[in-house]
């Protein structure tokens, strides 16, 4: 093939290749590196990342499945619909006295079953004949196909949101580790990365004040590759001086990867928490992923539609700036001849 594995990748398809496409999706990772040219290998840690994500989910489900068999509960195929079948969810399901029904009081009931959940690897469950065993449907259960596809698509938004949440912290393990490596880089930090450090340390920006007064040093810690000084201590009992040991021992001309980590624990903490990508995408998270692009980091495929949609917000909010200033123009011109 044009794209052999070495022996540390051949170590890491072996781990997931008995996850779905895993082969095709590491050898389009390493032709995106081989590709980028710069050395680094951040596709095939994303690629990496998401099929192992995929084999704990996987094994998860299987492990759940045993789980249950063995605990004499049957495990029973999810359905689209439940409001055509014999078997509801109980939370649809309420008691002869409008009572909701729990798992536990639930389980001597002989329609007790359970089935997996489609996006997390719980347990969800059931009454397989729920109107044998004298339950009732509880008020805002759907009781037809039109009231059933109502509630499937606010379900669907809200697993949409479940699915760019994993994607979302999916990156955020190989992007940190990125910057761990960024911040062992031999030489200068780049134009953009001086830049960057000058201008947020002596800025007054929201994000940055707000880092400092979390009183956090783990993410930095973690991106020079050293222990966390303040590990295990609370707010109120952080070390004074957290990394003064590593400041004394590192020569002049490396100790911006000091001030970079620092940065970029900033970033990270307040621009691209779990919830960064959803609606208006933050002038700072925009920012962050395009130094981070800039420096030679493979956005993932939801970071790149995340960097996308932000730019896209960008352009619509630039055309309403300029429809309103040439309306303003249009009017003050106006107003001498109205006079």
């Amino acid at each position: 093939m044009e794209y052999d594995f070495d022996f540390v990748e051949m170590a890491d398809f072996h781990e997931v290749e008995d996850v779905g496409d895993a082969l095709w999706q590491l050898k389009r990772a390493k032709r995106r590196d081989l590709e980028a040219g710069n050395g680094e290998h951040s596709n095939w840690a994303h690629a990496m990342q998401g099929l192992r994500d995929e084999k704990k989910d996987r094994d998860e489900r299987l492990r759940l499945t045993a789980e249950l068999t063995e605990a004499g509960v049957p495990v029973v195929e999810r359905r689209w619909s439940w409001v055509t079948s014999d078997a509801r969810p109980l939370t649809d399901l309420t008691t002869a006295d409008g009572e909701a029904i729990t798992p536990e009081d639930h389980r001597s009931c002989p329609g007790h079953a359970a089935f997996l959940d489609r996006d997390e690897p719980v347990a969800v469950w059931l009454c397989q004949d729920w109107t044998t065993h004298e339950h009732h449907l509880a008020p805002d259960a759907p009781k037809d196909e039109r009231e059933q596809e109502s509630k499937e698509e606010a379900k669907e938004v809200r697993r949409t949101v479940i699915l760019n949440n994993k994607a979302w912290r999916a990156a955020r393990v190989v992007r940190q580790e990125f910057l761990a490596t960024l911040c062992s880089r031999k030489g200068d930090a780049s134009p953009a990365a001086w830049a960057l450090i000058m201008s947020t340390m002596t800025g007054t920006s929201y994000l940055y004040s707000h880092f400092v007064d979390s009183f956090r040093t783990d993410l930095v810690a973690s991106f020079l590759r050293v222990p966390d000084p303040n590990e295990d201590r609370t707010k109120w009992h952080r070390v004074n001086d957290p990394f003064g040991e590593l400041i004394a021992k590192t020569p002049p001309g490396r100790r911006w990867r000091i001030f970079l980590a620092h940065v970029a624990a900033a970033y990270e903490q307040q621009a691209m928490g779990d919830s960064a990508w959803r609606g208006h995408v933050d002038s700072t998270t925009t920012a962050w992923l395009r130094f981070l692009r800039g420096e030679g980091y493979p956005l993932s495929e939801f970071e790149a539609e995340t960097l996308a949609t932000a730019e896209a917000q960008e352009r619509e909010r630039a055309a309403e700036k300029e429809a309103e200033a040439a309306k303003e123009s249009v009017e003050s011109e106006a107003e001498p001849a109205a006079a």
